[in-house]
């Protein structure tokens, strides 16, 4: 989706890799998937933040196990998203 601020102004949004070249030279690693393709599947876009969060527990970017963190999902989801929340996780998780 074009910014606001390009699309008034006739601009094109710049291609993805001339904004992640610069990122990835900085941290040295990096990381992308499509995880709101991943969310849409699951069931929602909504669930983008279990998607990535599960991706951050499978790169071992957090000092909690995937065991634990889904524990604490299902623990403070409301009743209805817990499934879809710990489903999104596990998708997350899968994109390694």
């Amino acid at each position: 989706m074009v910014p606001f601020t390009l699309s008034v102004q006739g601009k094109p949004y710049p291609p993805l890799e001339s904004l992640l070249g610069p990122v990835r030279e900085a941290c040295g690693k990096l990381i992308t998937l499509d995880a709101t393709s991943t969310a849409v599947d699951v069931g929602s876009a909504r669930v983008l933040n279990m998607v990535m969060l599960g991706a951050l527990a499978a790169h071992s970017a957090l000092p909690i196990e995937s065991a634990v963190i889904q524990k604490i999902i299902a623990e403070n989801s409301p009743e209805k998203l817990i499934e879809l929340n710990v489903a999104a996780f596990r998708a997350g998780v899968g994109m390694k």
